[in-house]
């Protein structure tokens, strides 16, 4: 298992560490309830460092990004991002990516463990450009802060009116002896921020936070609440809830897709599907109040098979459990009831649920 630059804090103060993506993780530091409520209505700190952190230098790497994923890249700002989807040449989803065009090269990050395939793939389409790529992912540590009052926190550490950045955008930092670029990436649809640091200061820095964070009511936040928040929040996770077998638009990514820009790896099969109405199943919010909800688990509608569980957790916050799932689009309505059969033969009546879920 991988560790983080703050594996040793994270083993003297969560109750519980996990192995997820290949990292080992906090799970729980205090309770379940607490960093729940503290990431939702006031301030959560979360070690993000196994996320997927490539540097893109050359002149020719925006580019590049631009002809082999989804969104139009080759326009973007300096210190402005977006998310892509880097497909193979029949619409699949490669990995689902954020693209930050900095000054001297694009900071690609990806799912936590898709970082060598991405690699791969763009040099698999690299040929004459000018583009060189490093992994950077475990030459530095990535914090996150999460939550409404997240922005008076960044500017108690780094006396920077947080509120300037709109989401996407970025800027370099400091507070004290610590450089950081400060992300608005939103990765959960709600305001949260990334502080990419040096492995040095990723200690010094989490200590701070938590320091300065008391008055805010900050918790930091394990695995199990940050699961059930991407849950609820409809975020699909690679390798859970999307992969090759996946398109973009049937994993509700039309964030993260341009419909007017020029050619892209398996941009014509995209446009036909979305053109032509060809989308045969959809990304949806799944709850269970019998709390039956099991990954992997087969769905139906009158005896007849519309769907799978992809992700499911328990949240005992909203006393019910949550799951993302994909069903027959033609089906895909809020309140449906559906049966699950999971390998095991447990079986339980399933609710579809608008996302977010609330």
């Amino acid at each position: 298992m991988t560790e983080t630059p703050l594996t040793d804090i994270h083993r003297k103060s969560a109750t519980a560490i996990c192995e997820e993506y290949g990292w080992q993780l906090p799970y729980v530091y205090s309770t379940f309830e607490e960093e729940y409520i503290s990431a939702t209505e006031s301030v959560g700190l979360i070690d993000r460092s196994y996320v997927g952190r490539l540097k893109i230098t050359g002149s020719d790497g925006l580019d590049l990004l631009n002809r082999l994923t989804t969104n139009k890249l080759d326009s973007l700002d300096l210190h402005s991002g977006a998310y892509t989807v880097l497909t193979s040449n029949k619409g699949r989803i490669v990995d689902l990516l954020f693209v930050l065009n900095l000054r001297d090269h694009q900071l690609l990050m990806t799912s936590p463990h898709n970082r060598q395939k991405v690699i791969e793939w763009l040099a698999f389409y690299t040929f004459t450009e000018d583009v060189a790529v490093k992994d950077s992912t475990e030459d530095t540590a990535m914090l996150s802060l999460i939550g409404p009052t997240s922005p008076k926190l960044i500017r108690e550490l780094f006396k920077l009116d947080a509120d300037i950045l709109k989401p996407n955008e970025s800027i370099f930092v400091t507070a004290g002896n610590i450089d950081a670029l400060l992300i608005r990436s939103d990765f959960l649809n709600t305001v949260e921020y990334d502080l990419v640091i040096r492995n040095d200061d990723a200690g010094l820095l989490w200590q701070e936070c938590l320091t300065r964070g008391v008055k805010y009511s900050l918790q930091p936040i394990g695995m199990k609440a940050l699961e059930v928040i991407r849950i609820e929040r409809g975020i699909p996770s690679y390798g859970k809830d999307i992969s090759e077998d996946n398109n973009p638009l049937e994993a509700n990514l039309l964030h993260a897709i341009s419909f007017d820009k020029g050619c892209y790896i398996g941009q014509e099969v995209v446009a036909r599907l979305d053109t032509y109405n060809k989308v045969q199943r959809t990304l949806v919010g799944l709850s269970s109040r019998e709390n039956k909800l099991i990954s992997g688990s087969e769905l139906f509608l009158d005896e007849n098979k519309v769907g799978m569980v992809t992700s499911a957790q328990e949240s005992p916050v909203l006393r019910k459990s949550v799951g993302l799932g994909y069903v027959k689009k033609s089906i895909a309505s809020k309140g449906l009831q559906l049966m699950s059969k999971s390998k095991d033969g447990i079986e339980g009546l399933i609710c579809i649920e608008e996302l977010p879920i609330r």
